[in-house]
């Protein structure tokens, strides 16, 4: 990208847990702050290039990552074999939006949006995509 000096966009794939310190997740979690201090490191070292870097977090999405049996028991300890409506009116609660999930095209739209042109003075920051998950009191 720096050789071409044509400028550019990255986009990187963080989560909430890079926001917080969810128990039993330290790879995970800690591997998403990671993300989010090279996203900054990066955008200082490119901008000069015309390359703008910023990362886009996501909070609960419909993907298999999220729908299957062990995270529906992380979500639900209380229910023997829990489903994923089960599951579903535990996530709906912890957002300030009412939905339970957010869908994997909402993301994408979020990835095309940092990617374009009309961002073209982001960089360096993260985007939430929680349906309000971090900013919800309590």
């Amino acid at each position: 990208m720096i050789s071409r000096a044509a400028g550019g966009s990255i986009v990187c794939t963080s989560s909430t847990a890079g926001h917080r310190g969810y128990g039993y997740l330290a790879s995970y979690v800690s591997s998403k702050h990671g993300v989010e201090g090279l996203v900054k490191t990066l955008a200082n070292e490119l901008g000069p290039h015309g390359i703008r870097v910023n990362a886009l977090a996501m909070g609960i999405v419909n993907t298999p990552m999220f729908a299957n049996e062990s995270m529906f028991k992380i979500f639900r300890p209380d229910v023997e074999q829990p489903s994923k409506a089960d599951v579903l009116e535990v996530t709906k609660q912890m957002h300030l939006l009412p939905t339970p999930v957010i869908e994997p095209e909402d993301a994408a739209a979020a990835v095309s949006w940092l990617a374009s042109e009309d961002a073209r003075f982001v960089t360096g920051t993260t985007i939430l995509l929680d349906a309000g998950q971090l900013a919800k009191a309590g």
